[in-house]
């Protein structure tokens, strides 16, 4: 495992791949909660689904859950891996997140959300045990809207703006010997898209980038069932 890839200057990427499903919202009830985010659930409703992100060095996948819950909050959950190219080995990856629908007139909804991403993979190379880890706490704001459904079809755009608060740690051991590295970042993110509903299946696409140096656009898309 080459640490120098999830070093500071590269956890942008690898976060954005990581994280894209993981920071997720509610919209207000005069839309439908989770129109902010571009999601199809309306109030009392859970969908379960999979995901995929894409980026340059990257691809993440995996299964995602999300429940619209009574009144004015939200919150859904998600695991998966991360393939890396170039290496033979994968990260875990494990996220949530929580949202609290506002007040807003008409068909738009605007919501704050938080989150927590936590990615992870050890193993042994050439006698070493390494550990890599990252812990990611996405705070934003999203607005969307829910056009349509008429015949049981609505398209939902949605674009979020926040602080994404990054803490990450490497380490390889041999014997008495550690070597280790830690640090945090704070940048900003954008994570935009729409979502299309048609009777009870839902599908998503959208871009995610953190605003960071050597960050990637990152391309996502999910599928998904209303129940």
């Amino acid at each position: 495992m080459d640490f120098k890839r999830f070093g500071m200057r590269n956890t942008g990427a690898v976060a954005a791949a990581l994280l894209a499903s993981a920071t997720l919202m509610a919209g207000p009830s005069t839309a439908a909660a989770q129109t902010c985010l571009g999601v199809a659930t309306l109030p009392g409703q859970f969908s379960i689904g999979g995901y995929g992100t894409f980026a340059d060095n990257s691809t993440a996948y995996g299964v995602e859950s999300r429940s619209n819950l009574p009144g004015n909050l939200a919150m859904g959950a998600r695991i998966g891996i991360v393939d890396l190219d170039g290496t033979d080995e994968n990260l875990t990856s494990v996220g949530g997140h929580l949202a609290m629908e506002l007040p807003a007139r008409g068909a738009v909804g605007i919501c704050p959300v938080v989150g927590v991403g936590y990615d992870f993979w050890s193993g042994t190379l050439a006698g070493a045990d390494l550990d890599y880890s990252r812990l990611a706490f996405p705070l934003g704001v999203s607005i969307g809207s829910r056009l349509g459904d008429g015949n049981g079809i609505a398209v939902i755009p949605a674009a979020q703006v926040g602080l994404m608060h990054q803490r990450f740690s490497g380490s390889a051991s041999t014997g008495p010997l550690l070597f280790q590295r830690d640090g945090t970042r704070n940048d900003l993110y954008l994570d935009a898209g729409a979502g299309i509903q048609i009777n009870r299946i839902e599908a998503r696409a959208g871009i995610f980038r953190i605003f960071e140096d050597d960050a990637e656009t990152v391309f996502r898309v999910g599928v998904g069932f209303l129940f």
